[in-house]
C-alpha cells in the first residue's frame, strides 16, 4: 500500500510493506519497524519504533486530534472542521491544552535561551515542561502555580525579537 502524507508543506511517502505481526513501513524509502505495546488507558499509547520504546497520549475533541510524544504535542485537525490554530507564535508560547501550571521558573526581565525551562504544566495527569523556543528576553508571565489555563491560553511571553535589538 502507498501513502503520501503532507503536514505542515512537506509530503513524505509511506509504503506499507506488512501489517503484521508488526508493521514494516517505508518512509521516504527508509524501513521502518513499528509495534504497538497494550495499554490499558485507551488515551495512552506506547511502541516500539525500530526496537526503541516511545510512550505518548492521544486526546480527541469534537474538531481536533491531540498527539503528545518525544515532548511534543502535535494538533490536527478533523476533516469537515475549522482548522486548529498555531499552538504557538514567535514571541509567545501558548498551551497546547487545558490544564494547571505546576512550576513556573522564569520570571519577567529574565534572559533565556532557546531549550531552558520556562515551566512545568499538567494536562490530562500529564505534566510537561514548558522550554524556551529561542534566546530572548521573558516580557510576560500571565500564569502563576496552581493557576488552570484553557488552550490557547499565553504562558510566557518574550520581549519581541525587535523590541531585542534595540
Amino acid at each position: 500500500m502507498q501513502l503520501k502524507l503532507a503536514f505542515a508543506d512537506v509530503t513524505t511517502d509511506i509504503a506499507v510493506d506488512r501489517l503484521k505481526p508488526e508493521l514494516a513501513l517505508r518512509i521516504d524509502g527508509q524501513p521502518v519497524r513499528l509495534s504497538l505495546a497494550d495499554s490499558s488507558d485507551p488515551r495512552r499509547f506506547s511502541f516500539l519504533l525500530d526496537g526503541m520504546p516511545h510512550t505518548g497520549w492521544i486526546y480527541r475533541t469534537a474538531s481536533e486530534v491531540f498527539v503528545r510524544t518525544g515532548g511534543e504535542t502535535t494538533v490536527f485537525a478533523l476533516p469537515g472542521t475549522v482548522e486548529a490554530g498555531a499552538a504557538s507564535i514567535e514571541d509567545e508560547v501558548r498551551a497546547d491544552m487545558p490544564g494547571l501550571v505546576v512550576s513556573v521558573d522564569c520570571e519577567p526581565g529574565q534572559q533565556v535561551r532557546a531549550g531552558d525551562k520556562l515551566m512545568v504544566i499538567e494536562s490530562m495527569k500529564l505534566q510537561s515542561t514548558i522550554t524556551a523556543p529561542r534566546d530572548a528576553e521573558i516580557a510576560a508571565v500571565p500564569v502563576a502555580v496552581n493557576a488552570s489555563f484553557d488552550r490557547g491560553a499565553v504562558l510566557v511571553a518574550f520581549k519581541s525579537q525587535s523590541e531585542e535589538g534595540q
